[in-house]
């Protein structure tokens, strides 16, 4: 039993090295299909990487032209707007020094009034001045003159009252002499002498013929 078994593997033997061959041969095969394949995706990869970037490299011509553009017009944009903001500025500033000259004439202007103002409150103060003193001289002249005044109505209605007294006496000395009282007329004449200038020029004559008698 055992032998046929030896003969079997025997057999077997030969029939195993076609076989090998053949899977070998096939492998090879597989290897440089494998190789071929690899390097055709090693290629195409190569080839669309180098796409990509030609494609990359192009898109980014056009957006740096198109940056570039932009940057051109962003500069021009800022450069208008920088000038525009520079003539604001020169117009402000014309605006400024035309108000800051205007405002340095106001204030002299209001300087010069003020110093006006101040001459016109001084001379105001010295006539309000001269005028109080002018109108206390007036109201002591019209004190004076008012005293002076009574002083006078005074003395008049003392002479008037004294021209009455005298007229009176004289008519009495008349009275007396006509009836021959001689002390009485001498007493009344004597009475007439200190206010005889008071007498009318008529009384002055019976005054005087009174005396001689």
């Amino acid at each position: 039993m055992a032998e046929p078994n030896k003969d079997n593997q025997q057999a077997s033997v030969p029939a195993a090295e076609p076989e090998q061959s053949t899977a070998a041969a096939l492998s090879r095969k597989r290897r440089v299909a494998l190789v071929t394949y690899l390097s055709i995706l090693f290629a195409v990869a190569f080839l669309l990487v180098a796409l990509s970037m030609v494609i990359e490299n192009r898109q980014l011509q056009s957006s740096n032209a198109a940056l570039k553009d932009d940057s051109q017009k962003t500069s021009a944009n800022l450069n208008r707007t920088i000038q525009e903001m520079q003539n604001e500025y020169d117009a402000l500033k014309q605006k400024s020094d035309a108000q800051a000259a205007q405002i340095d004439t106001l204030t002299a202007q209001q300087a010069e009034a003020e110093t006006r103002y101040a001459a016109l409150e001084s001379e105001a103060a010295e006539a309000s001045a001269a005028a109080e003193s002018q109108i206390a001289d007036l109201q002591s002249q019209l004190a004076d003159a008012r005293i002076a005044a009574e002083s006078q109505v005074t003395e008049l209605t003392k002479r008037a009252e004294d021209a009455v007294t005298v007229s009176e006496l004289l008519q009495k000395a008349v009275a007396a002499n006509e009836e021959g009282d001689l002390e009485a007329v001498k007493t009344y004449l004597e009475q007439i002498e200190p206010l005889k200038d008071l007498l009318s020029p008529s009384e002055l004559d019976w005054y005087e013929t009174l005396a001689v008698d």
